[in-house]
């Protein structure tokens, strides 16, 4: 089982380059942290029915720039207020300081009780 102490080494290059995180794309050692970072960007899809980066014109846009040293993020204003520093957490450029999967529901949990909804039903 893979821990932030235990890197992983990337062999096939394989995946979704819009939902990668930088470390992936540039065949560094990482750690579970990159699926941090890629909820963070799933959240973002999920909250603006945006791709990331869909302001790019080029589909590999992002990955150039994060070839290049460059930490592009999505652009958040039209995602749900209480959602932005949940996602800008998970994409923190230091892997190590990215939530942890639980600290993440925890926050997601708070999120959903801040914003209940009187008028949804209830699950």
């Amino acid at each position: 089982k893979g821990s932030t102490k235990e890197p992983f080494k990337m062999t096939g290059g394989v995946g979704s380059w819009r939902y990668m995180a930088p470390e992936v794309v540039r065949y560094q050692n990482y750690c579970e942290k990159v699926d941090i970072f890629s909820f963070g960007l799933i959240l973002f899809f999920m909250s603006s029915g945006r791709d990331p980066f869909y302001e790019m014109r080029e589909a590999d846009g992002m990955l150039k720039e994060y070839l290049k040293g460059n930490e592009p993020r999505p652009k958040t204003s039209d995602c749900h207020k209480a959602l932005r520093d949940i996602m800008a957490a998970a994409w923190h450029q230091d892997p190590l300081k990215r939530p942890s999967a639980t600290e993440l529901a925890s926050r997601l949990a708070d999120v959903s009780m801040a914003t209940k909804c009187s008028t949804c039903p209830s699950m």
